[in-house]
């Protein structure tokens, strides 16, 4: 009998250990995740410092837009916000985030001039839903570059 309880004792150990393995194994694993996806939040999240952009402060996950998901605002008075608290600090321009992507707020109608007229070869596409199937989002404001050009002569 002691000699069955010595061996069901052992076969518990040896069938723990891997078990514990894979535990610790998975436990490392999510902890490393979890660090590099900080790691990247806190990198895209340092977008405008780096840049020297006045920018509002973001928070994880939605970055500065965390009151369209809740409250059903629209992204007009959303932007319009973003542009009340950058123009109530003096800035000529500003930093947001949408989630962990930086969008840049410019309040300078002579500078808004300048990127739409002059410096318009480097911001030529707008970044905007479309696809050919909807009607509806292919039209002048969503073309990018090339397309918007023979559209508009």
């Amino acid at each position: 009998y002691d000699y069955i309880l010595r061996a069901s004792y052992c076969i518990k150990r040896r069938m723990s250990a891997p078990v514990q393995d894979l535990c610790l194994t998975l436990l490392v694993s999510l902890f490393t995740l979890v660090l590099v996806a900080s790691a990247y939040v806190r990198y895209c999240y340092g977008y405008w410092k780096r840049r020297n952009v006045p920018y509002l402060k973001p928070k994880f996950p939605f970055g500065n837009s965390t009151s369209l998901f809740p409250k059903g605002i629209s992204i007009g008075a959303v932007t319009r916000s973003f542009y009340d608290k950058f123009k109530s600090m003096g800035h000529a321009v500003g930093g947001v985030y949408f989630g962990v992507e930086p969008k840049l707020v410019v309040l300078d109608p002579d500078l808004i001039r300048d990127i739409l007229i002059k410096d318009f070869q480097n911001f030529t596409d707008r970044g905007v839903y479309q696809s050919e199937s909807d009607p509806i989002s292919v039209n002048i404001f969503s073309q990018p570059g090339k397309e918007w050009r023979n559209v508009r002569a």
